[in-house]
């Protein structure tokens, strides 16, 4: 058989990945081929095989821009995965209890583009990654 799974560790608290990981494994050794479209490093990093596509989201990407273990991910220069992974790239959070959001020049969403109140909502909600 095969199973197609869909980002099955959102809204799972993180200790319960590692049961969600072994349900994986068990369907594999049962014979069944498991696919599961993850953003995970704790899932990725279980995966017998990873597939990245990219390079972007939506009409930017579309194309396999890496195949291969884990272990050779970080050799793709064109997969954002792996600039996550390495630490070459960051997402930077910021949490609504912050009394501002810090160094603001440098980031994707600048004060000079929007309101006080949307620049302290944005900084409250949303992850913003360092250009």
């Amino acid at each position: 058989s095969l199973y197609i799974l869909d980002e099955p560790s959102i809204g799972l608290h993180s200790r319960d990945t590692a049961k969600l990981i072994g349900v994986l494994r068990s369907l594999r050794e049962l014979g069944n081929t498991v696919v599961v479209v993850e953003h995970d490093e704790e899932i990725m990093e279980a995966a017998d095989w990873i597939i990245d596509v990219g390079p972007k989201a939506g009409r930017l990407g579309g194309e396999i821009v890496f195949e291969g273990t884990l272990a050779d991910l970080p050799s793709a220069s064109e997969s954002y995965t792996a600039k996550y992974l390495t630490g070459e790239m960051k997402i930077w959070r910021y949490h609504a209890n912050e009394a501002r959001c810090s160094a603001r020049q440098g980031y994707t969403a600048s004060q000079s583009m929007m309101s006080q109140a949307m620049w302290r909502d944005l900084c409250a909600g949303f992850l913003l990654r360092k250009e």
